[in-house]
């Protein structure tokens, strides 16, 4: 129904293509030089990684991920990070909402009963900017302020091409008391 290879998938939120642009915006004035700036289609925040998926457990991701009933939130994204090990320049919460530690949880729930592995490492709630930073970024001249409507979350196929990495959405959930009902793209 969906794919007969295996696909690379993660769930995550999008922020919206208004709030995306407004962040790169900032991101250039603030780093004009970066040698690995991501691309702003594909900013994301993965709420869980999932891996290598075959058609039986993407199908059992998405019936799982169905049942889930979710409050949408807000998400101010004012913080800025570097992990120096991976060269990752990095947009988050400086306090995430409770409401979006729920979520990336129970997603990591659905990954789990569908026997997917599951990150064991805390979740850090982010928005990659650019990877392979080397040197350390300085410090931005002005400090973000972006907030967020979340009112949905998808699940990603993560594709490498010619041209790069390119993100594309397998389906798509709405976040709130009524949640639960799932929209495939039409590809």
């Amino acid at each position: 129904m969906y794919t007969l290879t295996p696909m690379r998938a993660f769930f995550a939120f999008k922020p919206k293509p208004e709030i995306c642009l407004n962040i790169e915006s900032w991101r250039r004035l603030n780093w004009p030089l970066l040698a690995r700036p991501v691309p702003v289609a594909n900013y994301h925040m993965t709420l869980a990684f999932l891996g290598d998926i075959n058609e039986p457990q993407l199908e059992a991701l998405i019936d799982k991920t169905s049942t889930l009933e979710l409050p949408s939130f807000k998400l101010t994204l004012d913080t800025t990070g570097f992990w120096s090990k991976t060269g990752i320049l990095w947009l988050g919460p400086s306090t995430p909402p409770a409401a979006l530690n729920q979520l990336a949880q129970a997603l990591g729930s659905v990954a789990s009963s569908c026997q997917l592995p599951v990150a064991r490492s805390q979740f850090k709630p982010h928005l990659t900017l650019a990877r392979r930073v080397n040197p350390p970024p300085g410090a931005p001249l002005q400090l973000p302020e972006f907030s967020c409507a979340c009112s949905s979350f998808a699940l990603f196929e993560s594709s490498q091409g010619k041209h790069g990495v390119s993100y594309h959405t397998v389906a798509e959930w709405a976040l709130h008391p009524s949640a639960g009902k799932r929209q495939l793209n039409q590809s």
